[in-house]
């Protein structure tokens, strides 16, 4: 089994930067820059064993990747084990392959065979009126973390994604996601980033996140479908 390593993602985000240079709606919100190296880098200690993986390349190009994450059993801190019985497919094509996806889509049912699950987000992006990473944070005054948002900048497409943000619990409903990401804004803008990128839920029951960063500027310009398939 191949792993899932540093030089596939890197071309992983390579396609990404061609989808955002191209085509950013069809860019899919698990499949950006900054969402690939969060989940790989998060992740790979505990799930490497259970991801599969593919990728498709045209004329010595990546044109389309798969990966997989199947069903699996992971112990957790408390000394309860959390387990996942359904397979996770995310991937992404290049704009002038889209009919690949057929590919992928059957090549993750032989490696997986089970279930077909992929989560709903709302990619959204903002355009920023004047032309590495960071990251931002908000401390109460007891030093406690209140809020927290990585920014992924991408120097070629002149983009930057945050991912993840977060607020404390106890520090919500007081404004400071918004100050999270305006502060992140004027960060990546004084980089040189022109576009700021972000993946939230898209449900019609769950509209806090989008409606904040609505209030920042974001626009949608992409809505990933939940798709459920199952073997019986």
């Amino acid at each position: 089994m191949d792993t899932l390593g540093p030089t596939e993602l890197r071309l992983m985000q390579g396609l990404a930067q061609d989808v955002t240079a191209l085509r950013p709606e069809l860019l899919n919100g698990d499949a950006t820059i900054g969402e690939l190296a969060w989940v790989w880098a998060k992740d790979f200690d505990a799930l490497s064993p259970f991801w599969r993986h593919r990728l498709w390349f045209v004329d010595g190009r990546l044109a389309a990747w798969g990966w997989a994450c199947l069903p699996h059993r992971v112990p957790r801190g408390d000394g309860a084990v959390r387990e996942v019985e359904t397979a996770n497919l995310i991937w992404q094509t290049h704009p002038h392959r889209a009919a690949m996806l057929g590919e992928i889509l059957d090549w993750y049912d032989e490696v997986a065979g089970v279930a077909l699950q992929r989560g709903g987000v709302r990619a959204c992006t903002a355009d920023l009126a004047v032309p590495g990473d960071l990251h931002v944070l908000i401390a109460a005054p007891d030093g406690t973390l209140a809020a927290t948002a990585i920014i992924w900048l991408d120097e070629t497409t002149r983009t930057a994604e945050f991912e993840p943000v977060g607020t404390h619990r106890d520090f919500r409903r007081r404004g400071l996601g918004t100050a999270l990401q305006l502060r992140g804004m004027r960060l990546a803008k004084a980089t040189a980033a022109r576009r700021m990128l972000v993946a939230c839920r898209g449900a019609p029951a769950d509209p806090a996140a989008r409606y904040m960063y609505y209030g920042v500027g974001f626009r949608p310009i992409s809505r990933d479908l939940p798709q459920v398939k199952v073997v019986r």
